[in-house]
């Protein structure tokens, strides 16, 4: 019987592959009116004829933006870029967020009820555009300090610590005006690779999000 692949679109964020379910990742980027009937394959053809490169492994298929081949090579650090069926299904079954951008819009109208952190946090912006990248999230406390958080949904969430100090360190220089920044990394599982990196900056504090579902009963009419 003929394995199924998984179909993922990698692309590069500061030297860091990102990898994303493809189909979703399509849907919810490409401005495609017939991307809900478009198949994996028909989604790979078209990234192709846009100068996407293919790359193939046993149970993936990698459909590589221009610019992103050379932090995408599996032979290197497949154990960092590749998901296995087995966390892509646990992935699908503890999380309602198909792409961080979904996380991201949800925290931006929620972000107070959904972490209850000892501050109250007013988003400043969403994707919020630096010289360094844009930030996932910008927010800022009472006290006029600013908090920037990196959202992780995938492996590899160690790197984000990279990414957050980047961010927190343009935000210093061009933004806080002498206030405070605060870095927080959120993701469905910290590492302890992240964790010891992180334990040598006391600013960044690490979260990890859990999603419940709550049923409840609804009267027939």
């Amino acid at each position: 019987m003929t394995k199924i692949k998984k179909h993922y679109a990698v692309t590069s964020e500061g030297g860091i592959a990102q990898l994303h379910p493809l189909k979703e990742w399509f849907r919810a980027t490409q401005n495609e009116p017939n991307a809900s009937q478009m198949t994996s394959h028909d989604m790979r053809r078209q990234l192709k004829r846009n100068g996407w490169t293919i790359k193939e492994t046993h149970d993936q298929v990698l459909v590589i933006k221009p610019g992103a081949e050379a932090v995408s090579d599996l032979s290197s650090d497949e154990d960092e870029l590749s998901v296995s069926e087995e966390q892509s299904s646990a992935s699908a079954e503890s999380s309602l967020f198909a792409l961080e951008s979904h996380l991201r819009d949800y925290l931006s109208k929620n972000l107070n009820s959904a972490l209850k952190l000892n501050q109250h946090l007013s988003v400043v912006g969403v994707e919020y555009s630096t010289a360094v990248g844009p930030i996932d999230l910008l927010a800022k406390d009472g006290a006029g300090d600013y908090y920037v958080f990196e959202l992780k949904l995938e492996r590899g969430a160690d790197a984000a610590l990279g990414q957050l100090l980047r961010y927190m360190g343009w935000c210093t220089k061009h933004l806080s005006q002498g206030r405070k920044v605060y870095g927080v990394v959120l993701a469905a599982e910290i590492s302890d690779k992240l964790r010891y990196a992180a334990s040598l900056v006391p600013d960044v504090t690490l979260l990890e999000y859990e999603l419940q579902i709550q049923v409840r009963s609804v009267q027939k009419i």
